[in-house]
């Protein structure tokens, strides 16, 4: 995973440099996108949305909560997680350059 996570960091910042408010908001972009492609409603999101309490969490916690339900949906769906992954940044790099 570091590999990965060294080279995911270093194409953002060389391709794609985000400040800190657009990382909120692309991660919650991806988040829904992945919760849409999973059959889930408009109607469902802004229900959860609704529920969730202020912050009590780390980051560090939340990651490796999103990290193990990634696993679970990717072996659902008979992806492997890491390769997907891989694939992403590879067309990112190809879009950039």
């Amino acid at each position: 995973m570091s590999e990965y996570q060294n080279r995911a960091v270093r194409i953002q910042r060389e391709l794609f440099p985000l400040e800190a408010h657009e990382m909120k908001r692309q991660m919650l972009k991806s988040a829904l996108q992945l919760f849409s492609s999973l059959g889930g409603s408009h109607k469902d999101a802004v229900a959860l949305a609704q529920g969730i309490p202020s912050p009590e969490h780390q980051v560090g916690s939340e990651v490796g909560l999103l990290m193990f339900e990634l696993a679970r949906i990717s072996h659902a769906n008979d992806i492997d997680v890491m390769q997907a992954a891989y694939n992403v940044l590879d067309a990112a790099v190809a879009d950039g350059a």
